[in-house]
C-alpha cells in the first residue's frame, strides 16, 4: 500500500531534489553547453514530499536509474518521485506515462507502444502497472 503524500518544509523538499538532482547528472547523456539537456528536475517547492522529473531523452530512462532513485526515496519514508516520460519531438502526440517510484514499489505507466522499439523491454524491480487509483 502506498503511503501518501504530506506536506513538508522548503528545507526538507530542496534537501531531497538536489539528491534527485546529483543522481541524474550522474547519468544524464547529453550536455547543451554547461546544462544537461535530457531530462529536467523540476524545481519549484510545491509543499509536497514528491520530486518531479520529465525524461526529455530515453537513453536516460534504464533500471539502473530507476534503482538508484529508488534507494534514494527508501532513505526518505512518505516520499516519492514522479517521472514523465516528456520527448520533445512527441508531444501532443503520445498519452501521458511514466513511473511514480516510491519506497515500496514502483508503478510502471509507460504506454510501451508508443515507444521506439529498443525501449519497449523496460523493466523495473519491484514495478506493478499503474490503475487509475494510483494517479
Amino acid at each position: 500500500m502506498a503511503t501518501p503524500l504530506r506536506g513538508v518544509t522548503f528545507e526538507e523538499y530542496e534537501e531531497v531534489w538536489y539528491k534527485v538532482y546529483q543522481c541524474m547528472q550522474r547519468y544524464a547523456k547529453k550536455k547543451n553547453f554547461v546544462l544537461y539537456i535530457d531530462y529536467d528536475v523540476y524545481e519549484p517547492f510545491n509543499g509536497w514530499s514528491q520530486v518531479l522529473i520529465d525524461i526529455l531523452n530515453l537513453e536516460v530512462l534504464t533500471a539502473r536509474l530507476v534503482a538508484k532513485l529508488r534507494r534514494l526515496v527508501k532513505r526518505r519514508p512518505g516520499w516519492e518521485i514522479m517521472v514523465g516520460v516528456a520527448l520533445d519531438e512527441h508531444l501532443g502526440e503520445w498519452p501521458a506515462m511514466g513511473l511514480r517510484i516510491r519506497a515500496d514499489e514502483v508503478i510502471d505507466d509507460l504506454q510501451r507502444s508508443y515507444l521506439p522499439p529498443k525501449y519497449r523491454s523496460l523493466a523495473f524491480i519491484d514495478a506493478r502497472p499503474g490503475t487509475p487509483d494510483d494517479w
